[in-house]
């Protein structure tokens, strides 16, 4: 299945649940009873949301693509016992199929990094909201990974860390043409709402607290392999200076022993705008 090596319990450990609850206050969909969650997967998601707050009497429709994804939201007992009401549906999140107008919250979470267009995504989701709900999407910023490992960072000179960034940069670019993944997509997501129809100042965006890690190991150099090297190359960077970035990353290593790459996930809050037809 879709995603199946990065979706497993240790979701449920992203979000701080307290923080939740002030960002659902301050954006006001504390409260919604027709939910919608876009590509579920498994349903940590919702089921974080739900655990947070107060759906006791909510309906959550949750969609996935993936038959496997569905069958796992029916079997989630967890999520189902939080919510009123759980409907799992199969269907694509760019083109769901689901009425107009239907729901107080429109959610996703890690969605739109998969997809060559995720403007498609943003439009389906503000079709589904009533006028005046809530849309809330959290993906993430990756693009800081391999440039850096904690505070480590700052025993480089500054041309050293900036050519680690370059290179990751182009890493990312090469991933992102070769594969239609953007795992820095918040870096450009606001720029994708507002095409949509969203004024800039209706998007809020919240750096969630909490980092999330996503590799652990000693030998940053790991990540100076052939794959990474071909995204690399195809986004832009050349073999001299990716060779200069592994006998960086050597020198990294030797200075900071317990290397943890982690990513950032930012939580994009939106409301649907009033509508004529």
């Amino acid at each position: 299945m879709h995603s199946e090596k990065y979706i497993d319990d240790s979701r449920l450990e992203w979000w701080d649940p307290v923080w939740l609850q002030h960002v659902a206050a301050t954006f006001q969909f504390s409260h919604a009873r027709r939910i919608c969650d876009l590509g579920a997967g498994a349903g940590h998601w919702a089921q974080t949301l739900a655990q947070a707050l107060p759906w006791q009497d909510a309906e959550l429709v949750a969609l996935d693509a993936e038959p496997g994804w569905v069958a796992a939201l029916e079997a989630n007992k967890t999520l189902a016992a939080l919510v009123a009401k759980l409907e799992a549906i199969r269907g694509d999140a760019r083109d769901t199929g689901l009425p107009s107008n239907s729901f107080d919250l429109v959610t996703c979470q890690t969605l739109a990094l998969h997809l060559s267009d995720p403007a498609a995504l943003v439009r389906e989701m503000i079709r589904l909201a009533k006028p005046g709900g809530k849309i809330v999407m959290a993906e993430p910023v990756n693009v800081m990974n391999r440039a850096q490992s904690g505070a480590a960072i700052a025993c480089l000179e500054p041309h050293e860390a900036g050519l680690l960034m370059e290179i990751w940069m182009a890493y990312h670019k090469g991933v992102r043409l070769e594969n239609h993944v953007d795992y820095d997509i918040a870096l450009r997501l606001k720029g994708i709402i507002e095409k949509c129809g969203i004024n800039s100042q209706d998007i809020y965006c919240f750096n969630n607290p909490k980092t999330i890690p996503i590799l652990q190991g000693d030998d940053l150099t790991d990540e100076y392999n052939e794959a990474n090297l071909a995204y690399a190359l195809k986004g832009g960077i050349d073999l001299a200076k990716w060779n200069e970035g592994y006998n960086i990353a050597k020198k990294l290593s030797s200075i900071h022993k317990s290397g943890m790459f982690v990513n950032a996930l930012f939580l994009f809050c939106f409301t649907a705008p009033s509508r004529t037809s």
